[in-house]
Formats: C-alpha cells, structure tokens, sequence
C-alpha cells in the first residue's frame, strides 16, 4: 500500500477549533442556506439525524476516495482546521495557491473528456431516474466551474488575512479544491463534509480511468454533504451533525457508501460495455482481461477491488435507490474490520447499527 499518510475517513475536519462554540453563529446562515438564499463553508448540525438522513436517504459521511475498502486506513491521528490558524509563509502559500491552479485546470479539463466518453453511454440508459443518478456528479463538477473560490488554498489564506472563522459561499453546492501531498499513494481524491474540501492527490492522473472514478465517487458526497447541510434546523441539530463526525469513534452510514459505489460500478459497467453486470447475470467470472484492455489505469488493486464489489452488487444492482441485503452486508464487512462502527437506516426509518 505504500507509506501510511493520515487518511481523510479517520480525520473529519472542522473548519473551526471549537465547533460547537464558535459555529453557534452559523444557525441563521444555515437556514438561509436551506432556502437556497446562502450556503455556509460549514457544516451544520444534526439535530435529530434521524430526521436528517431520512429526509434525505442519505448522510454526508466522510468518506475518502476511491477507496476501496481494502486501502482503508487505521491511522488514529485527527486534524482540526480554522480559517483563523496560522499558515505556511506567503511565497510558499502563494506556490501552493498556484500548485492548486494548476491541478484545477488539469482536473476540469479532464473531467469534461470523461464526461463526453460516458455521457453519450448514460443516454442510453433506459431509466430516467436512474440516469439522472448516473448523471448527477457530471453536472456537480460544471456547476463548481462558476465557484470563484473553489481554490480553497487562496481562499482559505484570504479569509485568514481577513480574520474570518467562517464565510459564506453563494451555492450550497460549491466546493473548494486543494492539493493534498498527504493522501496515500492509493487514493486520488478525498472529500471532507465538515469544510466542503475535495482534496486532489498532486499526483491525479487525467488519463487514468480509475483516478476519474475515484473522483466521480467523491463528488456523490458532495452532493450527499450539501442536501444534509440544507437540512440542519438550530444549535442542537448542528452539535450532534458533529459529534456524529469528530467523534473519538469512526462510524459511517451504509446506505449513503453504498450509494457512492454503486453508481461508480454503473459508470465502470458502461465504460466496459456492460461486462460487470453481464458476468454476473451469466453467473461466470468478470473477463479481466476484456477489463483491463478497455480501462486504462495504473490502479489495478483499486479495480480489482471494484470488481469484487461488482460481483456483490450485481445481479441486483439498484432497484429505486434500494440495494441487495449481501452488497449493504459486503461493505459493512469490509468497513468493520478497519474499527468503523457501521450504521444504516432500515425501510422503517430506525437507524441502528450493523453487527
């Protein structure tokens, strides 16, 4: 796996050093956020998650990139980050803003060759919900392209100057970008709730189909984070939002990680002209040679682990938003055995946690 780096899964990051003091003040944002007038760099609170998640399906975990649970990480080291904390010199912010520049415009770019090889395959689908789903991050990361600050290195260095422990961003579906040096070798990309942070491996690689579905799986959280934000409702909503995240122990939800992996497998089966969900319905072994010929990557243990998620998910697949028992029960395995306290929200609407 290469040298252990903290991992974003075991580090949820909160914009302030006291979250439940100082983000007490964002209550009234949080609502204007939630009519669509404002949204705020935080997250907000999760008064009675239960409500939240339901209202939603889903929870704004923090959950990292590609990601694949057998690269999960069981580092124990956490991090807290204020706008108002000292930084890095100001020629080497400036290098790192740059750095971030450079890594933006190299990303956007590739995502918009990605989008035109997978689009027209999407329009193929049949279903229409279901296409909208497969769709829904493609159209997330064209509407970031408007976001003015979404170098979150030079805006963060800003808001520091300005002496500013939160701020306001026009749409609650922005999100900042930063290059990230401390992401395992494995991981390409990361997103973090608490701060709407997508972090980028320096070393993202456009021309790598797997570092695009890392990314593709990142961006359902970000949707999945801002829908939970929009959702918060006063003080104690917010405190216990995070709690759930800064905790001393690492839970996640099932269902919003299954979400995420499910629809990275449909856009891996349509880049591999459906031999995913083919195999399993032969009841045959997925071709990896046929795989490997059509998906260009350096990852193969990350696509290797995707296969093997695949052939849990399929022949099933998503039947209205709904996944099988045996891929909620496969993740959930693979989750547990890195000490994640596993929880998912049963038809009934009662949270509980998974043995």
């Amino acid at each position: 796996m290469g040298k252990k780096a903290r991992r974003i899964e075991d580090n949820p990051v909160s914009l302030s050093a006291n979250p439940k003091r100082k983000e007490r003040r964002l209550l009234e944002r949080n609502q204007r956020a939630a009519k669509g007038e404002v949204a705020t760099v935080q997250a907000g609170s999760r008064s009675d998650l239960l409500r939240i998640l339901r209202n939603i399906g889903l929870a704004g975990v923090l959950l990292t990139a590609g990601v694949v649970a057998y690269s999960l990480n069981n580092g124990n080291s956490s991090k807290t980050v204020s706008l108002g904390e000292s930084g890095p010199s100001v020629p080497e912010a400036f290098d790192k803003e740059r750095d971030t520049d450079r890594l933006i415009s190299v990303v956007e770019n590739a995502w918009e060759g990605f989008s035109r090889r997978v689009e027209p395959l999407i329009s193929q689908v049949d279903d229409k919900a279901f296409r909208d789903e497969i769709e829904s991050p493609f159209q997330l990361m064209k509407l970031n392209k408007a976001n003015p600050n979404k170098n979150g290195t030079r805006f963060h260095r800003q808001q520091s100057e300005l002496g500013n422990s939160t701020a306001d961003i026009a749409n609650a579906f922005w999100f900042f970008i930063e290059s990230d040096p401390n992401l395992l070798s494995d991981q390409a990309a990361g997103f973090e709730p608490l701060s709407a942070i997508m972090h980028l491996s320096p070393d993202f690689d456009p021309n790598d189909d797997v570092d695009m579905l890392i990314l593709y799986h990142e961006l359902r959280h970000v949707a999945q984070s801002a829908r939970t934000k929009m959702q918060i409702r006063g003080p104690r909503e917010y405190d216990e939002y995070v709690d759930f995240h800064t905790g001393p122990k690492r839970r996640m939800l099932i269902n919003e990680e299954a979400s995420a992996y499910a629809y990275e497998i449909e856009v891996l089966n349509l880049l591999c002209g459906g031999e995913l969900s083919r195999a399993a319905q032969e009841g045959r072994a997925v071709d990896m040679n046929l795989l490997h010929s059509m998906i260009k990557t350096k990852r193969v243990r990350t696509l290797e682990t995707l296969v093997y998620f695949a052939q849990h998910y399929y022949p099933e697949g998503a039947i209205s938003g709904h996944f099988s028992q045996r891929f909620l029960e496969m993740l959930a395995e693979e989750y547990a055995k890195f000490g994640y306290e596993v929880y998912i929200f049963l038809n009934t609407g009662e949270l509980v946690r998974m043995k």
